[in-house]
């Protein structure tokens, strides 16, 4: 039995990222293989030394936007080959 990994696409909510997600939605098809998407959201220091909540608050934005930038790739996705595994 062959084993299908899924392709892997890296997400940031950008023109040229979205267009990587329509090909590899596309290429995903085509493998009949799933596709992952995937946004990363590195370490960050407090904004202002000495009030880490001003850091957290920043962080937790860095995630939402990542979460939202994932969302409409999968809706790209889906719209650019539908019944992928996305």
């Amino acid at each position: 039995m062959a084993v299908h990994t899924p392709i892997v696409v890296g997400v940031d909510g950008s023109q040229p990222a979205l267009d990587a997600v329509r090909w590899a939605a596309r290429e995903a098809t085509l493998r009949d293989t799933g596709l992952r998407l995937v946004a990363a959201v590195g370490p960050m220091s407090p904004i202002r030394p000495g009030d880490p909540r001003v850091g957290t608050v920043y962080r937790e934005a860095l995630r939402e936007e990542a979460a939202d930038a994932v969302t409409a790739a999968a809706a790209v996705a889906r719209t650019s080959a539908p019944g992928t595994d996305v």
